[in-house]
């Protein structure tokens, strides 16, 4: 419902139209098929004359941005993008005017953060962001040439000896965390698509599991728990994320010796509780040092497998999509990590002598 001074009105054939004041002496006019388009469409044409934007602080243009941005993104990236705004952006340029910020300005700022600490990848997302937003109001401040490169993090994977200690020590019993961390090693699959794992999803006849949703916590700004943070269930990220895996034999055959009490349990607890990836992660973690394999993160299973099926010649396309990855560069860049065994053992094919 449109309110008085907002410049808002329905029009006779059914459309909202918004007028909005260019300068002294001429009106812009948007339109649209409902009343909160219209809105936003008449925000971004006030804050976007020349006259405004130059006096509008680069706080309210942000918040503006993540308003429209709210509407075409899953709640965990406006999540991770309003928590970025609250404690990089905002703060430094607070009664900063869009007339007053140019690429020296940024220069500053993305130092700023480096002394503080924080990782280069931290700086090139939070300078993402505010670059989404200078194209978002047409505003001419570059940030490409300032974005740091990103560096190739250094991910350790399980070594062959690790790999099959840790897989004898899960393979002993019928503990249904144990099988999902095999699932893991075995299909590649995230922490959170694990969590989010259904009986429901597995088809023990076709020997196939579906991946259809990812779990996580992510900060409650909107207050929608009473908590500071909440518990969430979406689909995958990316459409390719959502994907059939063929399931290995021995699993299939772990995986018929457990009985759920219904077909909506969850794989990890058989009932319709959840756990969440900080959970497994502690358990996850007991297990390693249980087991005596050294230390790692929960997501150096997908890179072991993903290392495992390239060194064992797997069809690149093939395990793009059983990663869910929407470009085989992704899992042939960034998800391959050639042991010292394999490395040997090319080495040692050149010798014919």
């Amino acid at each position: 419902m449109s309110k008085r001074g907002e410049n808002i009105y329905k029009r006779k054939d059914g459309r909202w139209e918004g007028r909005y004041s260019k300068d002294s002496k001429k009106y812009g006019y948007v339109y649209g098929k409902t009343y909160k388009e219209v809105k936003e469409k008449l925000n971004y044409a006030r804050l976007n004359t020349e006259k405004q934007k130059d006096k509008t602080k680069l706080a309210v243009l942000c918040d503006n941005w993540l308003i429209y941005k709210e509407q075409y993104i899953k709640e965990s990236s406006f999540v991770k993008y309003k928590s970025i705004l609250e404690r990089h952006i905002k703060p430094y340029f607070n009664e900063i005017p869009v007339n007053k910020i140019d690429e020296h300005t940024m220069e500053a700022f993305a130092k700023n953060l480096t002394v503080k600490g924080y990782s280069a990848q931290t700086v090139k997302i939070t300078l993402s962001v505010l670059e989404s937003v200078f194209l978002y109001f047409k505003i001419d401040v570059s940030v490409k040439r300032i974005i740091p490169k990103k560096g190739q993090k250094e991910i350790h994977i399980l070594s062959s000896n690790d790999r099959l200690k840790f897989e004898k020590y899960l393979l002993y019993g019928q503990d249904a965390y144990k099988i999902g961390i095999l699932l893991s090693l075995y299909t590649g699959i995230r922490i959170g698509e694990l969590c989010a794992l259904k009986w429901e999803d597995i088809d023990l006849n076709a020997g196939t599991v579906k991946i259809n949703a990812t779990l996580q916590r992510i900060q409650d700004f909107k207050g929608i728990s009473g908590n500071k943070t909440r518990i969430v269930i979406t689909e995958p990220k990316t459409p390719s994320a959502k994907r059939t895996i063929p399931l290995p034999v021995f699993l299939i055959k772990k995986l018929k010796h457990i009985n759920p009490k219904t077909d909506n349990a969850f794989l990890l607890t058989g009932t319709e509780r959840f756990t969440e990836p900080r959970a497994l992660t502690y358990v996850f973690k007991k297990y390693l040092k249980e087991s005596g394999v050294p230390d790692i993160n929960f997501h150096a299973l997908r890179h072991t497998f993903t290392t495992r099926c390239i060194e064992n010649d797997f069809e690149p396309k093939a395990l793009s999509e059983i990663l869910g990855h929407s470009s085989v560069n992704t899992t042939l860049g960034i998800y391959t990590h050639p042991t010292l065994e394999y490395k040997k053992e090319s080495i040692n094919r050149l010798t014919h002598f």
